[in-house]
Order: C-alpha cells, then structure tokens, then sequence
C-alpha cells in the first residue's frame, strides 16, 4: 500500500505542473507583467468665455510604459511613465509691447499653443474575471492619480484678420495650484480595456480607453503680465503589448 501511494504521489508532482500549464494557471507566485502601449490622444478645454472665442483642441499622440504589480486576486497596481502631446488654438487679446490694453471685445488675435507632457501615472486595475490568466480575454477597469510635469510649450500668435504672425515662441506654462513645481498638475485617471491573451507566457493585446481629468488649470500669460486660465481634459483610445 505504501508503495501505491508513493508512486501516485510521484505521478502527481510530475504531471502537475504539465496539467497547470494546459489550464493556463500560474504556478508559485504571480509574475510582474509589463506593458507599452501608444495612444491617440482626444483633448478638451474649459475657457474663459468672457476674454476667448472659437476655442478648438488639436489631435495629440501619446505613449507608456507600465509595471504591472499584483495586489490581490482580480486587483494590480500599475505604475510607469507616458508622454504625450496636445494643442489648443483660440481667438483672444494680446498685450504685447505696442499693443492696446484694453478689453474692448476685439478678440483679433490667434493663440495656438502645443504642449508636450510626461506624467507618472499611478492605477489601480480591477479584473471582471479574478483569474485572468485562465481566460484568453479579460475585461478590466482603471482608476488613479496622475502627475504631470509640462516637459515643453509652445505658443504661436497671429493676426485673425490677415494670417500675419505675432509671436512665435517657446513659453513657459505653469499651474495654478502647484505641486512639487510649478510645471507639476496633477490628474484623476478612469478608464477601462481589455487584454487577449495568447501562448506562450501568457503575453497579450491590450486595447485601451482612459479619461484623465486636470485639477488645476494652466496660467497662460497673453502678455505684460495679463494672464489666462484654462483647465485640460482628454480622452486616449490606445493599442498595447503586455508581456
């Protein structure tokens, strides 16, 4: 009898794993999955409508790199860094040397400003399904902080009338409500995905949405000290490799 039970025993520890590898379930502790993935990128804009019209946002493009640290069943912490770019453009005064200062409605002239942004985005990630890795697809959701540092700005100016240009240079684009720096905002991240999963390794596809809401607004001056505060929205629609 003793020796029955050793040798199912011996059978068990030598097909188990073989058996754990069909099903597709991890042995031993869960591995530190990773992710890059590239994104389109939506924005929008709240101006202030007293001193701006024909506000429009611009397509922006954007990518990140991800660890994805495992919580508990069906929860991970994902943590990395993306950059991004976004445009605004709007009809607005400007104070200039040799300009008028006054607020007289003649909204004549062009902002178009592009910002180029790196953010080190920390999410949390909930599976629809625990055991994601039994399934060839998982459904999941996102939410978290996001700090953002603006890397780089850049503002064009010109006259709405004849096209002629104003101004054309590098700015520096600050927040209102600073943290740790005055190019430093913070945003709140929302979004959901899913993931396909495929031999080997358990390494898949990711399709991807994410809202990210600013809670600070940029100060953008428009000249000799007059300034004009504007809070950034967007949406990214993105496409990944998680291995």
């Amino acid at each position: 009898m003793n020796q029955v039970r050793v040798f199912l025993i011996g059978l068990t520890l030598l097909f188990s794993p073989l058996l754990r590898a069909q099903m597709n379930v991890p042995s031993g502790p869960r591995p530190i999955k990773y992710q890059f993935m590239i994104f389109g990128v939506i924005s929008a804009y709240q101006n202030d409508p007293r001193i701006t019209s024909n506000t429009h946002s611009g397509q922006g493009l954007g990518a990140n790199v991800r660890a994805e640290i495992p919580l508990i069943k069906g929860m991970k912490f994902l943590v990395g860094a993306e950059i991004l770019t976004q445009s605004i453009s709007f009809d607005s005064y400007y104070f200039g040397p040799g300009y008028s200062f006054k607020f007289d409605g003649n909204e004549i002239y062009n902002h178009s400003i592009r910002t180029t942004e790196v953010g080190l985005p920390l999410l949390f990630k909930l599976n629809w399904k625990k055991k994601e890795e039994v399934y060839k697809t998982n459904v999941y959701f996102l939410f978290g902080w996001e700090p953002k540092y603006t890397l780089f700005a850049h503002s064009t100016v010109t006259s709405s009338s004849d096209g002629s240009l104003v101004s054309d240079n590098n700015i520096k684009l600050p927040y209102e409500n600073q943290f740790l720096g005055t190019n430093v905002g913070n945003y709140i991240d929302v979004g959901f995905g899913f993931n396909r999963n495929f031999l080997p390794g358990h390494k898949s596809i990711i399709f991807e949405c994410c809202y990210r809401y600013g809670l600070s607004r940029y100060v953008y001056e428009i000249g000799q000290g007059h300034d004009l505060l504007f809070l950034n929205t967007n949406f990214s629609i993105g496409l990944g490799y998680r291995f």
